[in-house]
């Protein structure tokens, strides 16, 4: 039976169909987001009108309606319905008779991330959850897969890609920067297609066949990221060389030594991207840096990479760090903003 939104919204409507299509004839609930009298609190923290939520033969299957425009048009951007996805989740069944709620408040609260930050997500984003998905679980962060059940939607307002959260350990996140979630995602399809959610799962890393084969093949592959866009990056020349000032902090500290080992120890750039400018670190038979514009060309030798590897997971924020491996490069991480 259609809900009243079906008829009078047409963002809603097609959301609603492709379901209908996807999943004919499955049992479903709707999780709404409460009313409140203070409006702008209500949406900061609950900003999904709903969340249709459908019973499968193994599992349960969570849908967002919010991120993409359910009823008018809004946004500048004709061919882009809103943010331009919206997030679905599928989570083993156990012999519970009603869907956990646990997930209504996950994607809540990843729809609230978006709107904080003003970016959205896309295919083979990763994302620390700092702190298990359940407690007792050992899935600790989530990365983004198209949805195999949903197809990619064409409605009145644009484009609407349906972007499923997966579950991973924080050995398999960990283990991204140096790899690539292509790689990881398609272990994880091996294991299931439908590429499931089980909260009671161990990592993959811990199996003694396949955890292996997986650490070689990252070795080997290293890593597909070709940059990132941090929340500070910026650079200024001295009369020492260049200060490059660096955060979040943390984030710093425990990815980019993975993208030294994962891009520059392969001979691959990786390029640390800001609002203006840019640092690219790169691999070399000299250390150095120059400049090139709002470009910083950063080269590493094995023994510049190594300094910087080993020095960062144990670098303080707003502490200046230079090593004479890399001469005329001053290192600066910042806390978050």
């Amino acid at each position: 039976m259609p809900t009243p939104e079906f008829w009078t919204m047409p963002g809603w409507r097609a959301l609603e169909t492709a379901l209908a299509e996807a999943f004919p004839g499955r049992p479903q609930a709707i999780a709404r987001a409460p009313e409140s009298a203070d409006s702008t609190t209500t949406f900061a923290t609950t900003p999904l009108a709903a969340v249709f939520i459908h019973q499968l033969a193994d599992a349960w299957h969570y849908l967002s309606f919010g991120l993409s425009e359910l009823n008018s048009k809004r946004s500048p951007d004709p061919q882009r319905s809103g943010w331009g996805f919206e997030l679905s989740l599928r989570l083993r069944r156990g012999p519970e008779a009603q869907p956990p709620t646990w997930p209504v408040d996950l994607l809540q609260r990843l729809a609230a991330l978006v709107w904080k930050r003003r970016a959205g997500f896309a295919p083979r984003h990763h994302l620390p959850l700092g702190g298990p998905l359940v407690a007792g679980s050992q899935l600790t962060a989530i990365v983004f897969a198209l949805d195999p059940s949903l197809p990619r939607l064409d409605t009145a307002h644009g484009e609407v890609l349906p972007l499923q959260i997966v579950g991973l350990t924080g050995d398999e996140e960990s283990m991204l920067p140096e790899w690539s979630s292509e790689g990881l995602l398609a272990a994880l399809g091996e294991q299931d297609p439908t590429l499931l959610t089980d909260p009671n799962r161990g990592s993959l890393l811990a199996d003694p066949v396949l955890g292996p084969l997986l650490r070689e093949r990252a070795a080997s592959e290293g890593s597909q990221a070709t940059g990132i866009v941090p929340e500070t990056l910026r650079w200024r020349s001295t009369t020492a060389g260049f200060v490059i000032e660096l955060g979040p902090d943390d984030l710093a500290r425990a990815n980019l030594p993975r993208f030294l080992r994962g891009r520059t120890r392969l001979g691959r750039p990786f390029t640390l991207r800001g609002q203006v400018q840019s640092v690219e670190l790169r691999g070399g038979a000299v250390a150095g840096a120059h400049a090139d514009g709002e470009r910083l060309l950063v080269d590493l030798d094995p023994a510049a990479r190594l300094a910087l590897e080993h020095a960062l997971p144990g670098l303080p924020a707003d502490t200046p760090w230079s090593t004479p491996a890399l001469p005329g490069v001053t290192l600066v991480l910042v806390p978050d903003t």
